[in-house]
């Protein structure tokens, strides 16, 4: 059940980016969606970390540079054009999948606030990820 609910919770991070820029395109005004969906998805990059089996909003966010951004022929063809997205992690973690996933790239900033390291997940240092 659990790669159902992964995929699920995947999908619904990225129709809420068709929501929001189709309306958006539509009405020329923006909108607010907010995407509850579990399970998180923060510290999964090449493979399933810290309960995440899927990065629910890096998808998105590669969702919306895709079908929304320049390299998709502006999306919808209605205006709107996605060049560069900003991702705020609230999560008591470190959002340290998202963060590698888009750490060499400049269309997307991550912002990741979270605990302090001693004793929290993910406390140990990558060799391979960019988590200090």
């Amino acid at each position: 059940y659990t790669q159902h609910a992964a995929v699920a919770a995947a999908a619904g991070a990225m129709q809420a980016v068709d929501i929001v820029l189709k309306h958006w395109a539509k009405n020329n005004g923006y909108e607010a969606v907010f995407a509850l969906v579990r399970p998180p998805g923060h510290h999964c990059f090449d493979l399933p970390h810290g309960s995440c089996h899927l990065n629910n909003v890096a998808a998105a966010a590669e969702w919306a540079l895709k079908q929304y951004g320049s390299g998709g022929g502006g999306g919808t063809g209605k205006g709107v054009c996605v060049q560069r997205i900003a991702i705020v992690d609230i999560d008591y973690h470190h959002g340290n999948g998202t963060q590698e996933h888009f750490y060499e790239r400049g269309d997307v900033y991550t912002i990741s606030m979270h605990a302090g390291w001693e004793g929290v997940y993910p406390q140990e240092l990558d060799e391979h990820t960019h988590t200090q």
